[in-house]
């Protein structure tokens, strides 16, 4: 599974509870046996709004979704690494977990 965090739009909500199987694509780790027609293994991807300032710094900003909110995504998603893949000069920081958190 792969969370997506999208800055919050007052005026367009991210849909409630988005969950999208997409094709990982590399056959390396195996084929999706209830999508034939996918090439690889199935991945299901899940999007999440959170309040953010524009300028704010968005690792800082994921950690304070995951540490500070008391629904149950967070804490579920908060038992999984998260990398940040975009914006391209933070590709590939650890935003979770906090080192020295246990």
């Amino acid at each position: 599974m792969f969370g997506l965090f999208f800055r919050e739009h007052t005026k367009r909500p991210f849909p409630y509870r988005r969950n999208v199987p997409y094709d990982f694509g590399h056959p390396k780790f195996g084929i999706s046996p209830d999508r034939q027609d996918f090439v690889g293994r199935r991945v299901d991807l899940i999007g999440r709004s959170i309040p953010c300032e524009k300028g704010q710094d968005p690792i800082k900003v994921i950690q304070n979704y995951l540490l500070s909110s008391s629904n149950k995504s967070p804490r579920l998603l908060a038992k999984k690494a998260v990398i940040i893949l975009e914006p391209e000069e933070l590709l590939g920081k650890v935003a979770w977990p906090i080192l020295g958190i246990a």
